[in-house]
């Protein structure tokens, strides 16, 4: 009898301890759960936070390609400025009569008393005009198209260094001459009024300054 009471208590006993674990293990689930949802929106707040650097990242490059954009609007100013400078102190004395700067793209910089409308937004090819064959002369072919190229019929090339080509229109008198520097093309032109050798002489001085500051 004392035995059967003993099996009796130990059985209540085990039937309650597998009643608290049941118990336990929802409740463990239940934490398990609520851990993962936590964790779910940790990954939802670090999506947020990676959206908001990348829009950041996003506009500091913007400004900064603003920035970068409007400077070099200023200093592209500032050097058509001092263009204008050199072009209006070369006209001073009547020896030419009008003066375009070129980039090395062909690019117009500044001009005065010259119709750069003829030539193109995008650029003239004016290098060719300097290229030299394999045995370091320049291409006649090429060379004797500048005048008409640049100004239109009747410009003959009379004259071609390195670095300085002249062309003169007998019929009108009048003429120009293109020089290459550093970085830049002169166009230097003059009129039937003016005297072409004066004029060449003045546009190539002009050209020299500039070799001598690297423009």
């Amino acid at each position: 009898m004392l035995v059967r009471n003993r099996n009796n208590k130990k059985n209540k006993n085990n039937k309650k301890s597998q009643q608290q674990q049941q118990q336990q293990q929802p409740q463990e689930k239940n934490k398990n759960e609520k851990s993962i949802d936590y964790e779910d929106e940790e990954d939802d707040e670090y999506s947020e936070d990676d959206e908001i650097l990348k829009d950041l990242n996003e506009c500091k490059t913007q400004n900064q390609m603003k920035r970068r954009i409007e400077k070099e609007k200023e200093m592209e100013e500032k050097e058509n400025h001092f263009f204008e400078q050199i072009i209006s102190g070369s006209l001073e004395h009547n020896y030419i009569s009008g003066v375009a700067i070129f980039n090395y793209d062909g690019i117009v910089l500044a001009s005065k008393n010259v119709d750069v409308s003829k030539f193109s937004k995008n650029g003239t090819d004016l290098q060719k005009y300097f290229e030299r064959t394999p045995l370091g002369q320049c291409n006649k072919d090429i060379v004797s198209q500048c005048g008409r190229d640049l100004l239109g019929p009747g410009y003959i090339v009379e004259g071609v260094a390195k670095n300085s080509i002249y062309c003169f229109n007998n019929q009108t008198k009048c003429g120009f001459s293109l020089e290459k520097t550093k970085s830049t093309f002169i166009l230097g032109l003059f009129n039937e009024k003016q005297d072409r050798f004066n004029a060449y002489k003045v546009i190539g001085c002009m050209a020299d300054d500039f070799r001598g500051v690297n423009l």
